[in-house]
């Protein structure tokens, strides 16, 4: 069930038989806050924040595409494919093999086959040489669902409001100065968080989990791969 920022609030005072006075709006929602913050950064990617866009890349001289370009929530990029035409995904490489494959070749231009992501910056090579539909596959940024006041609900499935709030109570006992009730709470806003990541981040059971597909991608982390335009 989901909990807005002012059940929160009540429930934490009624829990500690604690006035307003004695546990004001702004400490409750910094915890809350914070809780948030915690399950948010605990996962990579939470399935509760896919998302999909769809952009297009023109011809760019810059060869950046900003991240708020392309969506103002987008965090984290996982694939591109080509919204038309039967063309392949659009590979993603590292940063560092991108740079030696530019430099190797700055001028060219063409349908992009790689990419790779710097500073909230996409850039494609080639560059493109006319403009190129295709949808994206990322994940959006967390919503700051404490700054919508009383009626906010944390932005995450509901199963994990009630781990935020058992991080705010155990802050909650901290500032009371009862050491113990507060690492109690600690801990037991790990298991919690420990319990919701199995059940909502880990293959689902009914489906088989092949590790590898059998396998090896060209971003292998043994050794950088070998590009087409280095066959001689």
């Amino acid at each position: 069930m989901a909990l807005t920022l002012q059940q929160m609030r009540d429930y934490l005072r009624t829990h500690l038989d604690l006035e307003v006075e004695d546990l004001p709006d702004q400490l409750i929602d910094a915890w809350a806050r914070e809780g948030s913050k915690r399950v948010e950064r605990a996962e990579a990617r939470w399935p509760h924040f896919e998302k999909f866009y769809t952009f297009t890349f023109d011809v760019n001289a810059s060869g950046l595409y900003p991240f708020s370009g392309i969506g103002g929530d987008l965090d984290q990029i996982a694939n591109i494919v080509y919204g038309s035409g039967n063309f392949p995904p659009i590979h993603w490489i590292g940063i560092d093999a991108f740079q030696e494959m530019l430099a190797a070749r700055p001028s060219a231009t063409g349908r992009p086959e790689y990419y790779s992501t710097w500073n909230d910056n996409v850039t494609l090579f080639p560059t493109p040489d006319v403009s190129y539909n295709t949808t994206i596959r990322g994940y959006r940024s967390a919503v700051d669902w404490v700054a919508a006041g009383a009626g906010g609900t944390p932005d995450l499935p509901d199963e994990l409001h009630n781990t935020v709030m058992t991080w705010a109570l155990s802050k909650a006992y901290a500032q009371q100065e009862d050491p113990e009730m507060a690492s109690f709470y600690e801990r037991q806003f790990a298991d919690e968080l420990n319990e919701m990541r199995r059940r909502l981040v880990i293959a689902p059971q009914q489906q088989p989990l092949v590790l590898n597909s059998g396998h090896l991608r060209g971003e292998s982390l043994l050794r950088r791969p070998r590009f087409d335009w280095e066959v001689s």
